[in-house]
């Protein structure tokens, strides 16, 4: 019987080969808006921008060409073909790209898809970012180029199977792009002092593969480099011939990755050790107010005042989710959590990045930005009585960081308009904008003056007339102060490093800020009656976002220590009696003021703006611009073949295509044999441009299988669907299609010849009649559910589906069936979870489906229990539903044309490591275990005989049973078990023991349950 369901698969293989019709759980990525995309060429690339995005267009391939000339020069090695880069004038927009289907979530700043080799950036304001994600896009564009070559070429060859670790990959992008800087010192210092960063063959995601690796490849170009030669140049020439990461080092260097990751380690602890002599830690002067080794988590960060000075409002994902929380800004005791952020379409990002949260000046309120679908917002949300909610919806492409003014009338923000990141106001209840600023240049951390007559922000502005090339965007930031109407800037910080988040005095006396001029990110304030500088901080990792408390007698800041941000809490921070020169520079920033020394100031090769004193000027010379047009190119070609210990066996060829933009998709799927009615094949089309997507499909499958009296049945199924989904924000969409199936089938009977190991003899041929139908189907899904390493650990998923299938002309069989399944997912302690699953569904009509209920999905050691006469009736074996788990059960050991099916688990943590060495070496980590019990039942309606008055089915539900003389359950059918789940990497290998009971007595013997997949 593992064969009969090879046709699910074939069929499965429409809704998998795309997008549209996704009949599981999963978030959105949603097309909110439809792009007039053109493009222009330079000499190495294609560049495509969008409306409005032709200024950044240009910006951004002069870039690139600058980028591809160092990279050439440094590698020896010029790519084969021409490169796409697709400039998006936002993240927002990023966001909705087709070229890749993985949700692209804030923090991503770019990609590199590897088929087409196309480069993928958004324009998020800065640029000095711009410059860098340009540069460690096309790092992976060249490299790709180069050890992969084509992809059609090296399709069928060891190269496609050749796979580079992501520290390489990453770590050599982020090396290339920028030389060092203050961020990723941070970490590896951090890192190798707490003792968390691992030797570079180990270390597998997360952002130590950027800044880990990053360090690694810094440390060889420093120990086996020279300004002359460039040794990753050297490093790559062998890859592409290796194919093989370690033996490439082994024949550059002499030595394993190993030997030279303990170097590596050396040379930081050389570097970084001494400093925990000279510096401090937060704890040292500050009261620590959260905890993220406590709590596990990652971010807690922009702490806010509230106008009294007692609480603080902050952004946290202490529960997974990015969440505005409430806090004592006495003791850090949580109070209340004001913003559920990433669960609405709303708050589908919560700025984390460039946020911000800024309390109304009676203290009954909080503003801050979110993505909200295609846009930005700024919500106001109420935080005590007395106070309001309102959304206000400003026509740009970003906004960051908004500030409420005193008075309580304007909120101050930064917003990308027009292609540049500028600062506006805008009035709470006329919805008046003024733009404040306007050049290329980025500004950040806006704040109003405790009198809101003056404005304070980091920007990295050039103030006088000048000209501005590719060799000066290093990121170079200072503190700015302006007129609330925007005139009269005033530059209050001169430095060649990165001063920012400047938060003042409640006086407006002082400016508190960070810097990074001695290689940590510290707090400095600025007295403004003198124009003085001062440190308050001489940290061993770093600081961000101060805000000065109303009396003003304590700082609230963000710290980073031991691979996470924590908020402090500074009392008397002017009091702290700290000099320029206790804070000695770092190793890496000794270096750059070396560099700085000794650069030419005046050196600019590619001149991008310039401004003479009257206005800023992009000096790129215009590109003869061409409308895109659609053209479908191969993205990848894959035979593949798949096991499912439900569906069977199955195999196919598969080549897609699609257009530049992805928005196109043309996906070819076949398995030709001696005809083409014994052939399989699939032709799907997709069209994701616009929020609703559609699609539309044609199917044709043959296949052969024995039934249980060993005679050979064979069918060929073969028909189409047309396809539509619209998602309406990150979490809940509609799914529809219409289809139409046609089945045939052929039996031939067999008989053996008597003889051992002899052929059968075929001794007939029947036709059977075969069925013809037409369904529609709809569901909605809504997802918010966040996922671990086995499956869904916070949140919830449901979905409510409806099919039916009418009693028309040329169709053979009608009903209508009904779903729904609920998924809650409780997140408690640190790694345990409790799950809730409610799921039910009946089939109505003249021909009602059947829902089999026993075993549990991909069930490696599957085992049947005897099935139902009519099984092989084609309508109960194509039109059959199959909910799972319900554990203890075998396959088809319940069945009916209703059913609910509830599961409770709870999920821990089992083993957190464990390694063997007999009789393969294999370690293994994060293992977890499982307790769970399911119940459920099915059964078919009461059809009573007119005659008797009788119940014809046997299957009737009966909750209860007393016949014992106790109770027991009849008809519902409950079990219990233990499991342990293991994420082998490619795959999450669950093994389950489950007993029968109906709570008066239990199955001695359990069943168990080797199967693979994620958790419900």
């Amino acid at each position: 019987m593992k064969l009969l369901a090879k046709y699910f698969l074939c069929l499965l293989l429409i809704v998998t080969a795309g997008t549209v019709q996704a009949q599981e759980f999963g978030k959105n990525k949603v097309n909110y808006s439809v792009f007039t995309w053109q493009f222009f060429e330079t000499e190495h690339f294609d560049v495509y921008y969008t409306d409005g995005g032709y200024k950044t267009a240009l910006i951004a391939s002069e870039i690139a060409e600058d980028s591809y000339d160092r990279l050439s020069r440094h590698w020896n090695f010029t790519p084969r073909k021409r490169i796409p880069i697709l400039v998006n004038n936002s993240h927002n927009d990023f966001s909705e790209t087709n070229v890749i289907l993985e949700i692209l979530e804030e923090g991503i700043g770019g990609f590199t898809e590897l088929f087409k080799n196309r480069v993928v950036i958004p324009w998020e304001g800065s640029l000095a970012k711009f410059r860098h994600v340009i540069h460690h896009e096309l790092t992976h564009a060249l490299m790709f180029d180069m050890l992969y070559g084509g992809v059609l070429e090296s399709i069928f060859s060891r190269e496609y199977m050749f796979q580079l670790p992501l520290w390489f990959i990453e770590g050599l992008a982020d090396h290339e792009s920028q030389y060092w800087g203050t961020e990723p010192d941070m970490i590896v210092r951090d890192g190798i002092i707490t003792g968390y960063l691992p030797p570079v063959q180990h270390i597998y995601g997360g952002y130590l593969a950027y800044k880990g690796g990053e360090s690694f490849f810094k440390f060889l170009q420093e120990e086996h480099g020279n300004p002359t030669k460039w040794i990753i140049g050297e490093i790559l020439q062998s890859l592409a011939t290796t194919k093989n990461v370690e033996k490439t080092f082994k024949s550059i260097f002499g030595k394993s990755i190993e030997d030279i990751s303990k170097e590596w380690h050396r040379k930081l602890r050389e570097n970084h050790w001494p400093e925990v002599a000279g510096r401090e830690i937060s704890e040292d002067f500050a009261l620590k107010l959260t905890d993220h080794r406590k709590l596990k988590n990652y971010l807690n960060m922009t702490p806010s005042f509230n106008p009294t000075g007692d609480r603080i409002a902050f952004l946290t994902d202490r529960n997974g989710y990015k969440e505005i929380m409430l806090m004592s800004a006495i003791d850090g005791k949580l109070i209340d959590t004001v913003v559920k952020g990433e669960k609405a379409g709303d708050y589908e990002e919560m700025h984390w990045m460039r946020g911000g949260i800024t309390w109304s000046p009676d203290g009954k309120m909080i503003a801050f930005a979110t993505k909200a679908g295609a846009k930005d917002v700024i919500h106001i949300s109420q935080v005590s009585s007395g106070g309001y909610d309102k959304v206000i919806k400003p026509d740009m492409d970003a906004i960051y960081s908004p500030d409420w003014s005193p008075d309580g009338r304007k909120i101050l923000f930064c917003g990308i308009k027009d292609s540049k990141l500028d600062l506006f106001t805008v009035d709470i209840e006329s919805l008046t904008y003024k733009r404040l600023t306007n050049d290329f240049f980025d500004e950040s951390s806006p704040r109003w003056s405790p009198d809101g007559k003056k404005i304070v922000f980091s920007s990295d502005r050039l103030t006088t007339s000048y000209e501005y090339s590719i060799e000066q965007m290093k990121g170079f930031y200072n503190i700015f102060t302006m007129d609330a109407d925007g005139t009269n800037i005033q530059q209050i910080t001169t430095s060649k490093f990165h001063d920012s988040n400047p938060s003042w005095s409640p006086d407006g006396e002082n400016i508190v800020f960070t810097s990074d001029r001695n290689g940590i990110s510290n707090l400095y304030y600025a007295d403004l009656k003198d124009m003085t500088l001062a440190p308050l901080t001489n940290l061993l990792t770093g600081a961000s976002t101060p805000c000065w408390s109303p009396d003003g007698n304590k700082i609230a800041f963000t710290s980073f220590k031991e691979g996470g941000w924590d908020i402090y809490l500074l009392k008397r921070p002017l009091k702290r009696n700290i000099t320029f020169e206790s804070i000695t520079p770092t190793t890496y920033r000794k270096e750059t003021l070396r560099q700085t020394a000794f650069s030419d100031d005046d050196k600019k090769e590619n001149i991008i703006l310039s401004d003479n004193g009257s206005g800023q000027k992009i000096t790129i010379g215009d590109k003869e611009q061409k409308p895109y047009k659609l053209k479908f190119s191969p993205d990848m070609f894959n035979a593949f073949a798949s096991y499912n210990t439900f569906y069977g066996v199955g195999g196919m060829g598969q080549l897609t295509l699609s257009d530049i933009m992805g928005n196109h998709r043309l996906f070819l799927g076949a398995n030709l044999l001696y005809s083409l009615e014994e052939s399989d094949g699939v032709v799907s089309y997709y069209n994701l441009k616009r929020q609703t997507n559609y699609g539309i499909s044609a199917f044709h499958y043959k296949t052969y299988y024995r039934s249980y009296n060993r005679n050979i049945l064979s069918d060929r199924i073969y028909g189409g669907s047309l396809m539509a989904s619209h998602p309406f924000n990150k979490f809940k969409r509609q799914d529809l299609s219409f289809n139409l199936l046609n089945i045939e089938r052929d039996v031939y009977q067999t008989t053996y010849s008597g003889y051992y190991n002899q052929p059968q003899i075929f001794t007939g041929h029947q036709k059977l009649e075969g069925i013809s139908t037409a369904t529609f189907e709809t569901q909605f899904v809504n997802d918010t559910s966040l996922w671990g390493h086995i499956g869904p650990v916070n949140g919830s998923r449901y979905k409510f589906n409806i099919e039916h299938a009418p009693d028309i002309p040329l169709t053979d069989i009608s009903f209508t069936t009904v779903e729904f399944d609920y998924r809650k997912y409780y997140r408690f302690g640190i790694k345990y979870n409790i799950v809730t699953r409610f799921s039910g569904g009946a089939s109505l009509g003249k021909n009602p489906r059947l829902f089999f209920l026993g075993g549990t999905s991909n069930w490696l050691n599957a085992q049947y229990k005897n099935l139902p006469g009519n099984l092989e009736y084609m309508q109960d074996m194509f039109f059959a539903r199959y909910p799972f788990p319900f554990r203890g059960f075998k396959y088809y050991e319940e069945y009916g044309q209703r059913y609910f099916l509830t599961n409770l688990e709870f999920r821990f943590p089992f083993i957190d490591y464990i390694a063997l060495n007999w009789p393969i070496p294999l370690a293994i980590g994060n293992i977890n275990g499982v307790l769970f019990t399911d119940i459920g039942s099915a059964w078919y309606k009461p059809s009573l005989d007119p005659e008797t008055g009788e119940d014809v089915y046997d299957k009737s539900f009966n909750a209860l049973s007393t016949s014992s003389g106790t109770y027991a359950l009849d008809d519902i059918k409950m079990s219990w078990g233990v499991g342990i789940r293991m994420n082998l990497g490619f795959a999450v290998l669950r093994f389950d023991t489950a007993w029968k009971t109906n709570l008066d007595t239990q199955e001695p013997k359990p069943v168990f349950y080797l199967s693979i997949g994620p958790d419900f």
